[in-house]
């Protein structure tokens, strides 16, 4: 199942694209939910919804797509942004995010054919190297193992650390440990879980991450991670 956004403040254009989208099969099954403005997109996303293709619309009223998709690229790393306009002018801003493809209006079925088919390669691709992980509200988001720092247990809950933003799972770090690679990560504390590609240092007591971030190693699990990094370094 492929979950699909568009943001659009015109919405007949937002309907006849759901509708082009939905009629083509290219990605069948899929939901398709529209959205008319950028603030909308990104609460959504927020709230631990994760779509994996958007279609954004470059002018939405007031607000940036491009802007949006900047956020989304932070937020949902996984999300492939396909951005849409009525003008080719546009064409020369859209390097600023990362996406996979460039629609101008009116909609060309043929170009939008080209656009799922590269975003829906990318997303299998995304899938394959990422976990599902439940989160609060009932929802579930895709994370990018590459895109994990580390997990934190903290009381009844579990923080996921990632690059940019961060989600809360009621998983505890033996259940993540079971779903994880165990080559890409390791615990150097009974609290911590880390993804050993972000490590950028070590000392006895303690670890440095690329982010600036500092962990603690425990005596118990020192020499378990240390093995596990030389393992990791060595591949």
């Amino acid at each position: 199942m492929f979950q699909i956004a568009i943001c659009d403040d015109i919405p007949e254009h937002a309907a006849q694209l759901r509708h082009f989208i939905l009629e083509s099969r290219a990605v069948d099954p899929c939901v398709v939910e529209c959205f008319s403005s950028a603030t909308a997109l990104e609460q959504r996303v927020l709230s631990s919804y994760s779509f994996d293709i958007a279609f954004l619309d470059i002018e939405t009223g007031t607000e940036s797509g491009i802007a949006l998709a900047q956020s989304l690229n932070r937020i949902s790393p996984t999300t492939q942004i396909v951005f849409v306009s009525a003008y080719l002018s546009h064409a020369v801003d859209i390097s600023d995010a990362d996406h996979v493809y460039f629609l101008t209006k009116p909609i060309d079925r043929s170009r939008l054919l080209l656009a799922l088919d590269k975003a829906k390669t990318r997303v299998r691709n995304s899938r394959e190297s990422s976990i599902l992980l439940p989160v609060r509200c009932n929802a579930t988001v895709v994370l990018a193992l590459s895109q994990i720092l580390y997990f934190e247990r903290m009381r009844r809950t579990t923080i996921a650390n990632c690059i940019g933003v961060r989600h809360e799972t009621a998983l505890k770090l033996a259940a993540l440990e079971e779903i994880l690679p165990a080559e890409l990560f390791s615990r150097p504390h009974n609290s911590y879980l880390v993804n050993l590609a972000h490590v950028r240092k070590i000392e006895r007591f303690c670890l440095h991450l690329e982010s600036g971030e500092i962990l603690p190693i425990s005596n118990r699990h020192r020499s378990v991670f240390r093995d596990d990094l030389t393992n990791y370094i060595q591949g």
